[in-house]
């Protein structure tokens, strides 16, 4: 576990035109390891666009939650489920995509 991970929550607040608009907000920052699993290219609306997808192993924690995104540097991983290995309370695997553009 090398990596320094930032967990961000979601947040919403009021813009000059009091509108809510969403931003994020640190919650947490962990040691975790990121293993990428695959990537692919595809095209939207004529723009080409890649995705890599891959799984985070960090120690177990009760407050992590699917809603929340992970930083690392100028990364940023959306995370698609959250798994409490083996019902142990020991370690989570956090799968995740990250969108290239």
């Amino acid at each position: 576990m090398r990596h320094r991970l930032t967990f961000q929550r979601k947040t919403k607040a009021r813009n000059s035109f009091n509108e809510l608009v969403a931003s994020y907000s640190d919650f947490v920052t962990v040691w975790g390891s990121v293993t990428p699993n695959a990537g692919r290219k595809f095209y939207e609306a004529q723009q080409a666009s890649s995705e890599v997808s891959g799984e985070i192993r960090i120690r177990y924690r009760s407050d992590i939650e699917p809603t929340m995104r992970i930083t690392e540097g100028t990364q940023t991983f959306e995370i698609v489920s959250v798994a409490n290995i083996n019902e142990r309370d020991r370690e989570l695997l956090i799968y995740y995509k990250e969108k290239l553009d």
